[in-house]
């Protein structure tokens, strides 16, 4: 049967200004799902002519970018990230093999990066991706990834990595504007937003106070 979720964060302190000591802020998008985690559904299997097809980063920010439009592209990199994150969480799988790096404003893919260098703001389409390669269980999780986030700003989005252990955990040790190439691991993505799926204490996302930010 088809999953319903609901959108949660856990948020006990303000983004942008909230007091040193309190707990991290972690967001999650969660959404109505049309597929089961078994993949047992037809509805869940890609089409015949891109069964043997493996989707790939681009054709993820393709899809992201044919839902919600224009964006800036720190936006477009933050929405990447939660999607992969959340995928990991929920089927227990990525959904693109590209490696998210820790960098000073939140998590970047670089295959992307490489594409939209010097680029501030994106539109679609992203032709180095094709969203045929997705399937219904790639574009749930996308759905609801932007259900939860897609409201947001890049520069809220990047606050919001921040406040979460897989980015910090990728630049422990280093300052706030260090340049690195470190990486926020599969693993350390799928055991923190799991264990945020599980939780009884959250709260929605647009509940959060992002004070002056």
């Amino acid at each position: 049967m088809p999953r319903t979720v609901a959108r949660t964060a856990s948020a006990t302190r303000q983004l942008g200004g909230g007091e040193s000591d309190a707990a991290v802020i972690a967001a999650a998008a969660k959404g109505f799902r049309t597929c089961n985690g078994y993949h047992e559904d037809e509805r869940c299997k890609r089409p015949p002519e891109v069964e043997d097809a493996v989707a790939n980063v681009h054709d993820v920010a393709a899809y992201i970018l044919q839902k919600q439009g224009s964006m800036s592209t720190m936006k477009l990199q933050k929405l990447l990230y939660y999607a992969q994150a959340w995928n990991l969480a929920w089927e227990e799988r990525p959904l693109f093999e590209a490696k998210i790096e820790a960098w000073a404003n939140g998590p970047v893919v670089w295959e992307i990066f490489n594409e939209h260098r010097g680029e501030f703001e994106i539109a679609p389409p992203w032709t180095s991706g094709s969203v045929s390669r997705l399937t219904s269980v790639d574009r749930a999780t996308v759905e609801a990834v932007l259900a939860g986030y897609g409201g947001l700003t890049g520069r809220r989005l990047s606050l919001l990595t921040h406040a979460e252990d897989p980015w910090r955990e990728a630049r422990e040790g280093l300052g706030p504007t260090d340049r690195s190439t470190a990486e926020i691991t599969p693993e350390s993505m799928q055991a923190f937003y799991a264990a945020l799926d599980a939780a009884e204490d959250a709260k929605p996302v647009e509940d959060i106070d992002w004070g002056a930010s």
